[in-house]
């Protein structure tokens, strides 16, 4: 079965709803939990590499956010790579150690058995 309205004719039905809510419940109803990604995608402007579907429309610009952090990202991991490359890290400030003797217990319980 399939059910068409209008977002007029949704809204009219349960007035008294926030749109965040009318959106999750209407997506509940026809058992579309997938759509609800979609449909924020669509909002805060993080559809990309496709034509904005017709129903659709963005109130924000979110693949900018998306891009800078992209760039963070990339720019993080070669900054790791460098330093492991390098060998500053980790050092001697990243790393723990067992207790004097602490491995000698260890080896000599594991011995017992």
């Amino acid at each position: 079965m399939s059910i068409k309205l209008s977002k007029d004719e949704i809204t009219n039905l349960l007035p008294h709803r926030e749109p965040m809510l009318l959106i999750d419940e209407l997506i509940d109803i026809v058992k579309l939990k997938s759509a609800r990604a979609i449909v924020n995608e669509d909002i805060v402007g993080e559809t990309k590499n496709i034509k904005m579907p017709r129903h659709a429309k963005s109130w924000g610009d979110g693949n900018k956010i998306l891009d800078k952090l992209n760039q963070e990202r990339s720019k993080a991991i070669k900054a790791f790579k460098t330093d492991v490359q390098n060998s500053n890290y980790p050092n001697s400030e990243h790393t723990i150690s067992m207790d004097d003797g602490e491995l000698d217990k260890l080896i000599n319980e594991l011995n017992k058995e």
